[in-house]
């Protein structure tokens, strides 16, 4: 089995810490690239362990054993055992893409089709490997892509329920830019951040939900472009203010300002930080000018200083398909 996964853009949580409300929720959308290509096969050889060869597959073979530990039936257990995970491409970790849920996503969705179970759900295989324990819009956005709305949980074992979901327009593209050496918060730093963040006061909550019911989707949904673009500034600005204490201001990274102005300099107004960062998000109107930007980025910031990449949003979710041996 060959899983081909996109990556995930988070532009914000909509709320967090007021007891009388439901936490996290968010706003985010689904890319092309980068991608995560996850191979499984059945290992005929009775070998059974295979040395992981990267950091990745270190990673995919701890989640196959959550998958294994999560199962009541020793023949699923032992056929599990017997499947050799191999990483051909990831994303990136810890810089706000989504990648360790896509990882996880992709490998529980090829071993759930070898034991025989390939209409499990993205959220029943999150729940099995340990993903969705905040954010949502990754274990939704797996299965079916798109731009999407969860709308937080009220118990903290739940996943966090889809609550809008459209097709992103095929024009529009994204410009990520990442600050190279740099990572966003995460494990341990990132639970210990929740836990000394200040709640998101109910009137901020209130306003996010107005930019996204009355403003972010009617204008995807519209194809309204600069509709779009200045709700998502303002949306993942509000979001930033209410983690400068964590990050160090609006955005996570130093470089997030002169990054900000150059794109303000050739008319892009619609940019977010991902999650915690430190990437951030630019969306234009068209690929050419996708692509365009993209150079005028990369004479100010080469590659030593950030990783600038172009991409679509992707509406289909992840693609699983059945490979012959020799196409491994």
């Amino acid at each position: 089995m060959r899983v081909r996964t996109p990556s995930r853009l988070h532009f914000g949580l909509l709320s967090y810490g007021d007891a009388g409300s439901r936490q996290f929720g968010g706003v985010g959308v689904m890319i092309d690239r980068p991608q995560t290509d996850v191979v499984v096969c059945l290992d005929a050889s009775g070998q059974r362990i295979r040395e992981p060869r990267n950091a990745a597959e270190l990673r995919a073979a701890e989640f196959a054993r959550r998958f294994r530990d999560s199962l009541d039936s020793d023949q699923d257990r032992s056929i599990v055992e017997r499947l050799v995970i191999r990483v051909e491409q990831a994303a990136a970790e810890h810089v706000g893409l989504g990648s360790g849920t896509q990882l996880a996503l992709a490998v529980a969705r090829a071993l759930a089709a070898f034991i025989g179970k390939p209409e499990m759900a993205a959220t029943e295989l999150a729940r099995r490997v340990g993903r969705g324990t905040r954010s949502a819009i990754g274990v939704h956005g797996f299965q079916v892509g798109g731009f999407l709305v969860e709308g937080g949980k009220q118990n903290s074992e739940h996943i966090s329920p889809l609550v809008a979901r459209l097709n992103f327009p095929a024009e529009w593209h994204f410009v990520l830019v990442t600050p190279t050496n740099s990572e966003g918060l995460h494990g341990p730093a990132e639970r210990e951040a929740f836990e000394g963040l200040s709640p998101i006061p109910p009137a901020i909550t209130a306003e996010l939900c107005r930019l996204t019911l009355l403003g972010i989707l009617p204008a995807v949904a519209g194809h309204d472009f600069a509709a779009f673009s200045e709700s998502l500034i303002g949306f993942g600005r509000k979001v930033g203010e209410c983690f400068t204490d964590c990050q160090g201001g609006i955005y996570a990274s130093p470089l997030a300002g002169a990054m900000i102005d150059l794109l303000h300099e050739h008319g892009i107004r619609g940019i977010a930080q991902s999650s915690w960062g430190p990437t951030l998000a630019a969306v234009v109107e068209s690929r050419f000018r996708a692509e365009w930007i993209a150079s005028r980025l990369f004479d100010s910031f080469p590659p030593d200083k950030a990783r600038i990449l172009c991409t679509p949003a992707n509406n289909l979710g992840a693609k699983i398909e059945v490979v012959n041996r020799t196409q491994n």
